[in-house]
């Protein structure tokens, strides 16, 4: 590792590069800059890396100053080192105050669910002026949960696949504007990094020695993140490179099945619980489906650091049984335990939830899942930490999902197959009556399909039973705001074997306004029932005609509805009512009409992509335009006296 900095305390060119930065108008009104942001990291034989990374920040507003005033630094301290080698205020005149990083406070990462031993180095700094700049300067080596079976000395630092290196580098995942970001790398010769960038901001230079390769990545001008609902991991779409010197997917297919494979032993108590859970199974599907189900109900979703077997390693099977918590890759591995017990093949597999994987074999993932393999040698998937609610062993919230099965002969990159909007979605369901003074008496039902039915079970499921009446509630005033809930039922969120559903009877007072010879309403099954939030997730995705990221929705879909409501003596449809709009990503169509004495609505709403593009986001923006818009369409009855009277 480098030494400590053999800078000036005060180098002429930060002051220097910190005033050619600008200022707040230079940057759209952003409260700071990063002026540079450069990373040297040199890479032993081991793969170990040690890191220096030098940062210069400037503030441009007082809440920019305020954002530079604490300096945090994650680590952790289990398998990584952090030194924080210099804190330096950059004032505008040019003069330079040192802060002592030993002044800070180590203090354990903000946790929630996983409690792992995670540190935080928080440092302290004189609240800075408008136009004074921060300087920092940190060496690391090692990883963040990385364990493995490896010496509590330095060798810890080394990286788990031992012998090889790879990083992935995000370019503009700031808040503020990045005025220049390099990475340089140095690998050993018998060490060459295959890495592919992805983004034009991105240069490269490639160069060698006697000793080593040399590798420069480099952009300039980035603009701050843009955060928009429903945006992918920024992964996805940064300008970003993806570096390993991992030969292919393969080898990193055995050395996580290497790494793993002595955690599945079964005990007594196990086995005896894989044959009463699976007594009476008639299939091995049901028999798989049943031991899915019992992990995903009986492991908790805790994650309490027990030292080495963390990060990429699965806590062993019966460790995992007799605890009953765990993080995805314990609650993986407990199935794998189990299926095997049972008398099936089954592997470990890691994938990554909410984004792609590259085609380079550097460590893209962030979710365990299983691997049940079939006789013909290929792979069903099975995911016990999406499956408490859901009625598929693969969550379809997980399609075209890339995931990299741990085998002894070493896998290549998978996809599991994209999924069409037939597969998921909700039909809506509405019978009623509409009285003469407005009243509308209605019985609903709700039957989601897929994806929305796992998240429907999920909302329903994890709520107080004493909650569920006024949950309905809500929905019903979302589709008539003056609903008064009689009567509801629905499926027991947790019985899987029947398809869900939900049903309830509501009395809206005066929902439709009444006046001498005309009648106005809104109807309630043109809104969706669950507003605009993650069970509407296209609806939460689209704010204004253009946007700067990718949309990454939980499914495509379907969304039907059909309510016929009878009309009151007297009166009749004034004109009917269709609208149509298909922009190819996806499409709406709805139709208000008077069939004998029913008032008619039937729409369709096709969401045909999880996956939007920036450039097909205008597309998906206009059809949910027009949803929105019909939602709150009048519609007109009119009087039969009064229409024959205006005919004459």
């Amino acid at each position: 590792p480098a030494g400590p900095p053999a800078t000036p305390l005060c180098d002429p060119a930060w002051a220097a590069a910190a005033k050619a930065a600008g200022d707040r108008a230079d940057h759209d009104g952003a409260d700071g800059v990063v002026v540079f942001d450069r990373s040297v990291v040199r890479v032993q034989e081991s793969g170990q890396a040690h890191v220096v990374r030098t940062r210069l920040q400037k503030a441009l507003t007082e809440a920019g100053a305020g954002r530079l005033a604490v300096q945090r630094f994650d680590y952790d301290p289990a398998t990584s080192r952090l030194e924080i080698r210099r804190v330096t205020v950059v004032h505008a005149d040019g003069t330079c105050a040192e802060v002592s990083p030993e002044d800070g406070a180590d203090l354990p990462q903000p946790a929630s669910s996983i409690y792992w031993d995670l540190r935080m180095r928080l440092v302290q700094v004189p609240r800075p002026a408008i136009g004074d700049a921060v300087l920092t300067e940190t060496y690391f080596t090692g990883f963040q949960i990385a364990y493995l079976d490896q010496p509590q000395d330095d060798e810890r630092f080394a990286p788990p696949m031992a012998g090889h290196f790879y990083d992935t580098v995000l370019f503009g995942d700031e808040p503020w504007p990045v005025l220049e970001k390099s990475y340089e790398v140095s690998t050993p010769r018998d060490k060459p990094l295959q890495y592919e960038t992805y983004g034009p901001p991105v240069s490269v230079s490639a160069t060698f020695d006697e000793e080593a390769f040399h590798y420069l990545f480099r952009a300039a001008d980035l603009p701050p993140l843009a955060e928009e609902p429903g945006a992918p991991w920024v992964t996805d779409f940064l300008p970003k490179v993806v570096m390993a010197t991992v030969p292919d997917w393969p080898a990193k297919s055995r050395w996580f099945f290497e790494a793993n494979e002595g955690q599945f032993a079964a005990n007594d108590a196990i086995r005896a619980a894989v044959a009463r859970i699976t007594a009476g199974a008639r299939s091995d599907e049901e028999r798989v489906a049943r031991l899915n189900t019992w992990v995903a109900h009986n492991i908790r979703y805790r994650g309490m650091s027990v030292g080495r077997e963390e990060g990429y390693t699965m806590h062993a099977g019966a460790m995992t049984f007799d605890h009953r918590a765990g993080v995805c890759k314990d609650k993986a591995g407990m199935l794998v335990t189990l299926l095997r017990a049972a008398g099936f093949v089954a592997y470990p597999a890691m994938t990554m939830a909410g984004s792609r994987v590259e085609r380079i074999p550097a460590d893209q993932f962030n979710h365990a899942v299983v691997a049940w393999q079939q006789p013909d040698g290929s792979y069903r998937m099975v995911d016990p930490t999406w499956a408490p609610f859901s009625r598929d062993l693969w969550s379809r919230a997980e399609s075209s999902q890339h995931y990299l099965v741990g085998s002894p002969e070493g896998e290549d990159l998978a996809i599991t197959p994209a999924e069409g909007p037939e597969r998921n979605g909700l039909a809506l369901r509405g019978s009623g009556r509409l009285e003469p003074d407005g009243t509308l008496v209605e019985s609903v039902r709700l039957t989601p399909a897929g994806a929305l039915e796992d998240r429907v079970r999920r909302v329903f499921g994890r709520a107080l039973r004493l909650d569920t009446r006024s949950q309905v509630e809500e929905i019903a005033q979302r589709l008539a705001p003056a609903a008064e809930v009689t009567d509801h039922r629905m499926i027991d969120p947790f019985d899987l074997e029947p398809a869900f559903f939900l049903e309830f009877e509501y009395r809206a007072e005066r929902h439709a306004a009444v006046g001498p010879d005309r009648m106005r309403l809104v109807l309630p099954l043109a809104r969706h029932p669950f507003g605009s939030g993650r069970l509407a997730d296209y609806l939460h995705a689209v704010r204004g005609s253009e946007r700067k990221t990718p949309v990454l929705l939980r499914s495509a879909q379907t969304v039907t509805a059909e309510e016929r409501i009878a009309l009151p003596d007297g009166w009749n449809l004034a004109e009917p009512i269709e609208r149509a709009v298909d922009r190819g990503v996806a499409a709406f169509a709805a139709r208000v009409a008077q069939e004998g004495r029913q008032l008619v609505l039937r729409t369709r709403t096709e969401i045909r992509r999880r996956n939007i593009s920036v450039e097909e986001y205008a597309g998906l923006a206009d059809v949910v335009g027009a949803v929105r818009a019909f939602a709150d369409t009048a519609v007109i009855l009119e009087r039969a006296a009064a229409r024959a009277e205006a005919s004459r």
